[in-house]
């Protein structure tokens, strides 16, 4: 059975402009989600952007006078092709940290000739290879390509690592109005230990993600104070008005994990910070999907901003190490119990995300951390997906700077028992 592929309507009208500026060949990214049924949807695309010092990730050498077929227009004899795919990875890395629940880079569209898309679909295909799986395209991946004589699109099912393309009916039609929107939002809080080392950091830091993904992962929904019915259409469970979902989280296990990483380095743990944090959750479900999968969705999101906050946090700890050698020849201290990056004495903030407006019914986001939120974002939408959004369409639903938290509990350096934050919370989804 040929599957079927729908893309936003919205979409056309980016292509027409593309016909009507002749403008060169371009390559990027499909947002979407795959395996609706027999239905894959394209919400959008992100054009993959050049090099600093302008190359483009696809170039095109178009060779041979054209030709006409009977009755159609005139078309490029042959065409040489170069793509980037090591390029078109790294973007394909970048984006994903800032995709909501429930969106995925679903594969690659190229924007050329029927000519040159011949030559370059094998490159491509390699580039389709270093896509990242996630549980939403845990194998096949989506190749669109839109002719820039004709107007014609051509979708194309890759299935990742075993070569070939297979047939896909890709149409225009409405795609984002069959999902609906659903949010959480998840306090985390963990006593870290600060280590001396870089890498001992790393370790520590992941760990704790690590056991919080673990606790949301293990979460139990409830809806009206029962389980919630794992094959209830998300349409009928929600409704027409706003729903809450708890999600009833196990108690928080952070600390042990954090000891057992650190424990072959524990001559050099020189004290502990607060590791805290407001996660706001993210998802599009579609109305059909089961409520167990919109909950897996939410889980997912939550899971992707929590590591792409630690690895910031990470990112930050080894500039400081690098960065803060000391005169007298000793070891810097760690970032973690720095005053300047601590909101309050031994109390460290996660990143912070904002979301930003794509168009109706879809918005991306980023994790900002620095003392000009507002231009970091800005900035980062901008370079990485080209979205050129004003500052007043920016959505800071955890706030443009650290929530006050309640003080920490004493500090003690070294001390081994047990730590404050080991209770099971609760968040919740609603309809928004």
């Amino acid at each position: 059975m040929v599957r079927a592929c729908q893309i936003e309507q919205d979409i056309s009208e980016g292509v027409d402009a593309l016909l009507q500026a002749r403008a060169p060949a371009q390559v990027g990214l499909l947002l979407g989600r795959l395996g609706v049924g027999q239905r894959d949807f394209i919400f959008h695309l992100i054009k993959t952007p050049s090099f600093e010092d302008g190359e483009e990730p696809i170039t095109v050498r178009e060779s041979g006078p054209p030709f006409v077929k009977k009755g159609g227009k005139a078309r490029t004899a042959s065409a040489v092709v170069s793509v980037k795919d090591d390029w078109l990875a790294e973007h394909v890395s970048q984006v994903a940290r800032m995709l909501p629940g429930g969106v995925d880079v679903v594969g690659l569209y190229v924007f050329c000739s029927e000519a040159a898309y011949a030559r370059a679909a094998p490159q491509l295909c390699r580039a389709l290879d270093q896509v990242p799986t996630s549980e939403a395209a845990p194998g096949d991946l989506l190749l669109l390509h839109i002719s820039s004589e004709t107007r014609k699109l051509m979708a194309r099912v890759y299935a990742r690592g075993a070569g070939g393309l297979r047939v896909c009916e890709a149409k225009y039609a409405p795609a984002l109005a069959n999902f609906e929107r659903v949010a959480t939002r998840h306090s985390y809080s963990a006593r870290v230990p600060a280590v001396s080392g870089a890498a001992d950091v790393r370790a520590c830091l992941h760990a704790a993600a690590n056991a919080e993904v673990q606790r949301v992962r293990a979460a139990a929904a409830c809806h009206a104070g029962a389980l919630v019915r794992a094959d209830q259409p998300v349409a009928e469970a929600l409704g027409s008005g706003s729903a809450i979902l708890q999600l009833l989280l196990p108690l928080a296990c952070s600390a042990a994990a954090c000891e057992d990483a650190s424990q072959e380095h524990s001559c050099g743990v020189v004290g502990r910070t607060l590791l805290r944090g407001e996660v706001l959750g993210r998802a599009y479900v579609h109305k059909r999907d089961p409520m167990a999968v919109a909950v897996d969705l939410l889980k997912v999101d939550l899971e992707r901003s929590l590591r792409a906050r630690i690895d910031a946090l990470v990112a930050d700890e080894e500039d400081c190490t690098a960065g803060d050698a000391q005169a007298d020849g000793k070891e810097p201290a760690p970032a973690l119990l720095q005053a300047s990056a601590c909101a309050s004495p031994l109390a460290r903030e996660l990143p912070r995300r904002v979301f930003a407006p794509v168009k109706t019914g879809l918005a991306l986001c980023t994790c900002v951390r620095s003392e000009d939120p507002e231009a970091e974002a800005l900035e980062a939408l901008r370079e990485v997906t080209g979205l050129d959004v004003a500052a007043e369409q920016l959505e800071w639903l955890e706030g443009r700077s650290g929530a006050p938290a309640a003080a920490p509990a004493r500090w003690d350096p070294l001390a081994t028992g047990p730590q404050a934050g080991c209770f099971g919370r609760v968040f919740s989804i609603a309809k928004t």
